[in-house]
């Protein structure tokens, strides 16, 4: 278009008006654009990175929440485990108890008859000695 002359230039920045003000952007204006675009990269990469680092240490949050969760059901555990063994100490020392009190019961009984049996040997040797 522009080889038409004025006319075809008129109608080619009509169509294409970034050429035209390119033109009249300063280059100084230019090179702050530049340097402003790729500050905003490095800002860019820089909150992906801790983006990164904050998920990293939710991750190790957690880990240490179900750690801890974990921890506390087996001490938990472990307090019910020695509760039912003291329950099962006292009920062992309760039945030794009365498993003695049986035993010297018995232990009574057979001294008991062993003297009675003995009262009732002798009258009968005596018979046999007469």
């Amino acid at each position: 278009l522009k080889t038409l002359g004025p006319i075809g230039d008129q109608m080619a920045d009509m169509l294409d008006p970034q050429q035209d003000k390119q033109a009249q952007i300063p280059p100084q204006a230019v090179q702050a654009i530049q340097q402003a675009q790729q500050q905003i990269q490095q800002l860019n990469a820089y909150a992906k990175e801790l983006e990164s680092k904050v998920q990293a240490l939710e991750q190790e949050k957690q880990a240490k929440v179900v750690d801890n969760d974990a921890k506390r059901q087996v001490a938990a555990m472990q307090a019910q485990v020695d509760m039912e063994i003291e329950k099962l100490k006292i009920k062992g020392e309760a039945m030794l108890a009365t498993l003695k009190a049986q035993l010297a019961g018995a232990n009574a009984d057979r001294s008991a008859f062993s003297a009675g049996a003995q009262e009732e040997s002798e009258p009968a040797e005596l018979e046999l000695e007469q």
